[in-house]
């Protein structure tokens, strides 16, 4: 996969490393298969991105994570491809305990997301 822009279709060639079942990861990746007719085979699945880039690194397949859970260093070691392209947007929302005192570094992390495009109204 050395060419930009990946497709699905480059995607189901290779052996999967993958998130369990109920994951929005997987199920949003097994949606797009089978929307497109595509054939893929699953050999392992994770529930740590560090375990699924363990494997990835000892050439097991390929696998999926958010950004967050990539390190500086996997830049280094790892093939990284973006594949926003090939998925639309997910809204993910964030909830506290109603009335509950928020110490400072909650209230900061929230305040700074609600200034980010990852967050709509729904924190008060």
């Amino acid at each position: 996969m050395n060419h930009q822009p990946v497709t699905l279709a480059d995607i189901a060639k290779w052996p999967l490393i993958l998130y369990g079942h109920n994951t929005i990861l997987r199920t949003r990746l097994e949606r797009a298969f089978g929307d497109q007719g595509l054939d893929y085979e699953i050999v392992m699945e994770m529930d740590n991105a560090e375990f699924a880039k363990r494997y990835v690194r000892i050439g097991m397949g390929i696998g999926f994570c958010s950004n967050l859970s990539l390190e500086p260093e996997d830049h280094d070691t790892l093939g990284i491809a973006d594949v926003d392209h090939l998925f639309s947007s997910v809204t993910i929302g964030m909830y506290t305990l109603k009335g509950k005192f928020q110490g400072t570094s909650v209230r900061n992390f929230i305040d700074s997301l609600m200034g980010s495009r990852l967050v709509a109204d729904a924190v008060s």
